[in-house]
């Protein structure tokens, strides 16, 4: 937990430090756009240990198509199936290959350095099945990362749950 306090404390500094100069010239600042950065980068610290700046911009566009997407999706449930190549559905598949790709490239990096780190991509690199030994695959990794920020976005999850729901029509 210490370092999880570290990583946010490090984050809220440097984030105050970039505000001086606004600050000292007058300006305002754009406090919406910078806390969704600064909680960005948090959660990208607590989850990959790693400086994640390059890849928030790409996440956060990631994430603004999808929430858009499920949000006329869970309107709409039924209107057009998702394997269907509306320009909706190739921005959402777009979207999700953009955040697999970020995901798969910090996944096989931590994987190469092969050093321990006591952060989510850490863990699930070192776990072990225990009826196996076998160790989760980097698909397996990146889905579990993946469902653990989906975890960390209620509103999309709620929904995710609609849709299914709707789509499955009390289906299994």
């Amino acid at each position: 937990m210490d370092a999880d306090v570290a990583a946010m404390t490090e984050e809220a500094a440097g984030l105050v430090a970039s505000w001086e100069p606004a600050a000292a010239a007058g300006q305002p600042v754009d406090l919406h756009r910078e806390m969704t950065g600064y909680t960005m980068r948090v959660i990208g610290r607590l989850l990959f240990g790693t400086d994640v700046d390059a890849a928030i911009a790409q996440v956060g566009a990631a994430f603004g198509v999808l929430n858009r997407y499920l949000h006329r999706r869970a309107l709409a449930p039924v209107r057009w199936p998702r394997h269907w190549p509306t320009p909706a559905n190739r921005r959402a598949a777009g979207a999700r290959a953009t955040l697999d790709a970020v995901v798969d490239e910090i996944v096989g990096r931590r994987r190469a350095a092969a050093v321990p780190a006591d952060d989510l991509v850490g863990r699930l690199l070192a776990a072990r099945d225990p009826d196996t030994g076998d160790r989760l695959d980097d698909t397996e990794v990146r889905e579990q990362v993946l469902l653990f920020l989906l975890g960390r976005h209620p509103d999309a999850q709620r929904r995710v749950r609609e849709e299914a729901r709707a789509v499955l029509d009390g289906r299994p």
